[in-house]
């Protein structure tokens, strides 16, 4: 339950010439500043150390953002030569109660989807991935990128080939017009999967 309640938050929720005596008061003063400025360093790093302890810790996929891309984007290209061409929108969430900082990337998918994938700024690492896109935006070929980056999520993040066959079937990602909200659990990723009124997104969180 607990499990579920955090993907649910995660979900709904996610972003600084002098004599000898004037030589020796210059030394004095120089080591006096050194010593002020180490121990301001080591306060200052105390804190942030203190800051990054301080936030929630959430699992993550243990790669970059842009290493998952790197690797999603040729296969992606084979559909639509157009995907991941263009440099993501990047913004950042504070932390929370649930979530640590995060860095947002936005890759444009389709006519007007998105593929958003959320990286924890302290380790680089991202912990969730989005697809979404309004049904009524888009049209026959753009249906099929955003099918083929579906797919390409789903084998990504699931490295079980039997294991994601039962969760596109616990999710039922066919269906992008009856409103539904459907979940599934894999290997190394909570899943879900919402259609609310033609707005879809499908969401992978790190377990």
């Amino acid at each position: 339950m607990k499990k579920l309640l955090l993907v649910l938050a995660l979900t709904c929720v996610i972003l600084s010439g002098c004599g000898s005596n004037n030589t020796q008061t210059d030394t004095t003063k120089s080591a006096t500043n050194s010593s002020q400025n180490s121990s301001t360093s080591e306060v200052s790093s105390e804190n942030n150390s203190e800051i990054e302890n301080s936030q929630p810790v959430v699992p993550t996929f243990g790669k970059t953002a842009q290493s998952f891309i790197d690797v999603m984007r040729p296969y992606a290209q084979e559909q639509d030569a157009n995907l991941f061409t263009q440099e993501p929108k990047v913004s950042e969430m504070e932390a929370g109660e649930y979530l640590p900082e995060v860095t947002v990337y936005d890759y444009a998918v389709g006519n007007a989807g998105s593929l958003i994938l959320y990286e924890v700024k302290s380790t680089g690492e991202f912990y969730q991935a989005l697809l979404a896109f309004d049904i009524s935006k888009e049209d026959e070929t753009s249906i099929l990128s955003l099918g083929r980056v579906s797919g390409l999520m789903m084998a990504m993040l699931e490295p079980d080939e039997n294991t994601r066959m039962i969760i596109d079937e616990d999710l039922k990602t066919s269906n992008i017009s009856e409103d539904a909200t459907t979940y599934a659990t894999g290997t190394i990723a909570s899943w879900v999967y919402n259609v609310n009124s033609g707005q879809t997104y499908l969401t992978a969180i790190a377990s």
